[in-house]
């Protein structure tokens, strides 16, 4: 049996009551057929559980995973939101026909965030009756989304602990491949990129997102992570009053009525990976 194999069975066939009572609520009001978390850390050990035991099944033991851009070396994967039709990989594309006929799961989209050198990616899925609806409530709920993966991964904590000691080695599992910048995610981004990006937010209105100076989108940044104006001048080396000036400008720039709002967007932004393109 393969490492992939037992990984399987030790922790997402083990644990899959768990792991579905935990995801209920997304299949519930969001129609998530299926939620999977992966984390794979700086030298390549990686881990998967999934809310659907026949889909994590299926795609491990017949090694589709391989095939996938985001299990190469970390360091060559940015953070974002990506949308797993829009990969221009012709085998990568096959995989998710394959997994669609097999499980009737269409995988959708992916939420990839990065800590130090690790990757970790949370996964929504539809069936395969759903399709750009589907995509359009599971963009217009993150920060929901980004919530329930905290719950998630909170609930699962001493699962996620354990499974540590049960990596697969990705280095050994894609052998040269896994060094290899991985196809169809280095499509540099544009303005027009930036501004269909911001129109699938439902942002379209605030376009001069891209106009924004870079002392300006700093300070946007760091409202996401919630700094007020006296930690964002100290990061930056600033003045608390010239923090106050740039974010007096992108609110007017934004047309953003109060701190609240602008805080809104950088949050959303900040979750997208927008900042990292």
């Amino acid at each position: 049996m393969s490492d992939a194999e037992l990984m399987f069975n030790k922790y997402t066939l083990r644990e899959s009551a768990r792991i579905q009572k935990i995801c209920e609520p997304l299949h519930r009001y969001l129609d998530v057929n299926y939620f999977w978390y992966s984390h794979t850390t700086a030298d390549g050990g990686f881990f998967s559980i999934g809310s659907k035991p026949d889909m994590h099944e299926y795609y491990f033991t017949t090694k589709l995973f391989v095939h996938s851009p985001f299990f190469h070396n970390p360091s060559l994967i940015q953070p974002g939101f990506y949308s797993y039709r829009s990969i221009q990989d012709p085998k990568f594309q096959q995989t998710l026909d394959l997994c669609v006929d097999a499980t009737n799961v269409n995988l959708g989209m992916s939420l990839v965030m990065k800590q130090g050198g690790e990757l970790l990616r949370f996964g929504y899925a539809s069936d395969r009756t759903k399709g750009a609806e589907f995509s359009d409530r599971i963009i217009n709920n993150l920060p929901l989304l980004k919530k329930f993966n905290q719950h998630f991964l909170s609930e699962m904590k001493p699962t996620l602990k354990s499974v540590h000691n049960d990596l697969v080695n990705l280095p050994i599992e894609l052998g040269s491949a896994y060094n290899k910048p991985p196809k169809g995610l280095q499509k540099k981004t544009t303005c027009h990129d930036k501004s269909l990006f911001l129109d699938s937010l439902g942002l379209i209105e605030h376009t001069n997102i891209s106009q924004l100076t870079r002392r300006e989108m700093q300070c946007m940044q760091y409202l996401a992570k919630g700094f007020n104006s006296r930690d964002i001048a100290d990061e930056l080396e600033l003045s608390k009053r010239t923090v106050q000036f740039y974010i007096g400008n992108i609110m007017l720039k934004l047309n953003c009525d109060n701190r609240l709002e602008l805080i809104r967007i950088a949050d959303l932004l900040n979750l997208c990976g927008y900042f990292e393109m």
